[in-house]
């Protein structure tokens, strides 16, 4: 069965996380993966309705990893699930820790930073001919939508769309502002 260990961004050692606490690190020990398998953590909370991915340190036999802020707002059990994905591309759960969220008053001088990177989440964008792709580390993702937009410019992701408000420079693409149809 995992262990946990929490600390602050100083290294100092935690008893407990609290509401809007910021800079969280959680260092998961006695976690067997299979050899060659990558481990990754993943957090969440049953206000949240996908888990936040974070790929750990290993660091003396610990997984490493930050805690990300914005489940931190909530006063709510941390889900922590330690899985690993093997070499053929399968993902498990090794196991899953439950670390409590003492409840308090957002702080006056409370100011959201994030912290994680969600490993899951696709971090940019390719523009190829008039294709659109998301991506991550610069590798296209997933089928990508048209942005020939016609009279109006537009752009159609998923169910939005969005038009050149008339600021920007039209004719080479760069436009500084948008609104939602």
């Amino acid at each position: 069965m995992a262990k946990y260990t929490l600390y602050d961004k100083n290294g100092d050692l935690l008893e407990r996380l609290y509401q809007w606490d910021l800079d969280r690190v959680v260092a998961v020990s006695n976690v067997t993966a299979w050899s060659g398998a990558t481990v990754f953590i993943q957090f969440g909370n049953r206000k949240v309705d996908e888990t936040i991915i974070v790929e750990p340190t290993l660091s003396d036999g610990k997984y490493i990893a930050n805690i990300p802020n914005s489940l931190l707002s909530y006063a709510e059990n941390l889900n922590v699930y330690i899985s690993q994905r093997t070499q053929s591309g399968e993902t498990l759960v090794i196991d899953e820790i439950r670390i409590p969220v003492v409840p308090k008053n957002m702080p006056s001088d409370y100011i959201y930073v994030p912290n994680t990177e969600d490993i899951s989440v696709p971090n940019g964008l390719i523009l190829d001919g008039e294709m659109l792709y998301l991506s991550r580390n610069g590798r296209r993702i997933g089928d990508g939508v048209s942005i020939s937009g016609g009279e109006s410019g537009g752009i159609g992701i998923g169910s939005a769309i969005l038009v050149a408000a008339g600021s920007g420079n039209h004719d080479t693409g760069v436009i500084s502002s948008w609104e939602s149809v």
